[in-house]
């Protein structure tokens, strides 16, 4: 049973939809999102998660994971659709085309999603080789018409990043490439989605209508998609992007296979 509180965040989801789905394109602007914070909401308490806390490996504590940072920033832009940037965490469902361990364990070991309300794009990638087309949430909230679409942009890793990466990972780089991977291209990522200039995009934010949505290997909850297509009725299809700022201030591979480096 939902507190008046959760009932209420879910409204607002509601009218967020029905008001964008009408406006469309010429709703979009520009805007900044500040802070390290994401704040979920349950359906009890109201809990705070830190990004300079959550983004560590698990494996390796001192080592900061690339794909839980990606993950929170992913989230963290999403936040900004609600009222108080509080997100309800058991009304919404998650889908992701980053096939490393890092989505995983943020959203289910850290942020307790549930594993029904998880899941990974059908066909998607291998760990191993992954392009910044990979870096896309979906985000599908119960008793909504729509799904957010959340992208990494280009500006979020530096260039060459995903062809080492690749190389890394399988194996085939030689020792230079493997210092230049390691001492330039993942430092210069670990610092864009820490302290990228606030008036750099990391993101593309966007209301797609559910049948956008990509397939799931594990398909989401049925009577979302039902809802979904009954609104849509109603409301017909449009699209709105916005370009997310992240301000930041100075203050991974979900079948049990081994751990990849990230």
């Amino acid at each position: 049973m939902l507190s008046k509180a959760g009932k209420a965040f879910i409204g607002s989801v509601f009218v967020l939809s029905l008001v964008l789905s009408i406006a469309g394109v010429a709703s979009a602007y520009p805007y900044v999102v500040d802070g390290n914070q994401v704040k979920i909401y349950d359906g009890t308490d109201l809990i705070s998660y830190d990004f300079d806390v959550i983004k560590w490996e698990q494996e390796e504590p001192n080592k900061q994971c690339l794909c839980k940072m990606l993950s929170f920033r992913a989230l963290q832009t999403l936040s900004y659709m609600f009222p108080d940037q509080v997100i309800p965490r058991d009304q919404v469902s998650i889908l992701t085309g980053w096939t490393t361990d890092g989505p995983e364990e943020l959203f289910l070991s850290t942020m307790s999603w549930s594993a029904a309300d998880f899941n990974i794009i059908a066909g998607a990638a291998d760990p191993k080789y992954l392009t910044l087309g990979d870096a896309v949430f979906y985000f599908v909230f119960e008793d909504s018409p729509i799904a957010w679409q959340v992208t990494a942009l280009s500006g979020l890793y530096p260039e060459e990043f995903f062809e080492y990466r690749t190389k890394f990972q399988t194996g085939q780089a030689t020792a230079a490439e493997i210092q230049y991977w390691k001492q330039t291209l993942r430092p210069q990522a670990v610092y864009n989605l820490t302290y990228l200039p606030p008036e750099q995009a990391l993101f593309d934010l966007t209301a797609i209508d559910l049948n956008s949505v990509p397939p799931a290997a594990v398909p989401l909850p049925g009577a979302v998609w039902l809802l979904g297509s009954g609104m849509l009725l109603f409301l017909g299809w449009h699209r709105i992007s916005k370009k997310i700022t992240l301000g930041i201030s100075d203050t991974c591979q979900v079948t049990p296979h081994e751990p990849l480096a990230h």
